[in-house]
């Protein structure tokens, strides 16, 4: 379950490095491993992200950015969570992964034999925009992508 404790978003807005750490289920963790070995080992992944530092929004940013491609979250908030902590919150055992349509029901059935949940949250477009349906929110990725890289050149000066 994602949590702000420790998380880079309380340490950026609110200058505070306190709370509780996600705890580590190292089975689940292993699962997790070797479930996305093997999707990688069948090609049948476009990308993977894990969400430990940044969270779930900050870790589609950064797929995105590579690739060059916008996000449209149709299933933003799908386990129910206050906001920030679904789009900010860190934790192990995530995974965010990208692939082809087609090979949905394929991918589906390993992940389920390595007994972890997915959640479908959205897709790739063309335009390059973050756009969060529920939240009726679009913003530029090349206005995200300016703010983080130069939000990482202050933090290393």
């Amino acid at each position: 379950m994602p949590s702000l404790g420790g998380s880079e978003y309380l340490k950026f807005f609110y200058n505070l490095t306190r709370g509780e750490i996600p705890s580590v289920d190292l089975q689940s963790e292993l699962n997790l491993q070797n479930a996305v070995l093997s999707l990688n080992e069948k090609k049948l992944l476009s990308s993977a992200k894990d969400l430990s530092l940044g969270g779930f929004l900050v870790a589609l940013c950064k797929t995105a950015f590579g690739k060059q491609v916008g996000i449209k979250l149709n299933n933003f908030n799908f386990i129910n969570l206050r906001n920030d902590i679904a789009m900010f919150g860190e934790s192990s055992c995530s995974v965010i992964i990208s692939y082809e349509k087609h090979l949905q029901e394929q991918i589906q059935e390993i992940v389920k034999s390595y007994a972890l949940q997915f959640f479908e949250i959205g897709e790739s477009i063309s335009d390059y925009s973050l756009q969060i349906e529920s939240l009726n929110l679009k913003i530029s990725m090349d206005k995200l992508q300016k703010n983080f890289e130069e939000g990482l050149v202050k933090y290393f000066e």
